[in-house]
């Protein structure tokens, strides 16, 4: 099994985003207006501990909590669809906590690569 089966699911990226807005990217000096998640990780690795059913909780418990913070920041807020919680949950069962909620975690508090719009082609024609 490679671990991309897991990381590139749509799930498993929607709540590593939100993992890493309440945590890393809430730090930052002018970060977000969320309420950093200081302590995630902790917490989660002692619900990985005691299995799947206790790291879906822990997971239902943070989505619910982040949705409804973006809700307060407004629509370009990111929030977690209840497919994409789906699509993880069935991650967790096929795969185990322990390597799913590690992954989650790392890849939560791991940076996502900077992506740059492409600059506009210039259209072929007069010069002015």
């Amino acid at each position: 099994m490679k671990t991309v089966a897991i990381t590139e699911q749509p799930g498993f990226k929607s709540v590593a985003r939100a993992i890493r807005y309440a945590t890393v990217y809430a730090t930052e000096k002018g970060g977000s207006n969320r309420e950093v998640q200081s302590g995630l990780a902790d917490a989660w690795r002692a619900q990985i501990a005691e299995g799947e059913k206790a790291l879906i909780g822990a997971i239902a418990d943070f989505v619910q909590r982040f949705n409804w913070e973006s809700t307060q920041i407004g629509a370009k807020a990111h929030t977690v669809k209840t497919a994409e919680l789906d699509d993880l949950f069935a991650l967790v069962e096929a795969h185990g906590a322990e390597l799913v909620g590690k992954l989650l975690l790392a890849y939560g508090h791991s940076r996502a690569p900077k992506t740059t719009a492409p600059a506009p082609k210039k259209k072929a024609g007069k010069k002015a």
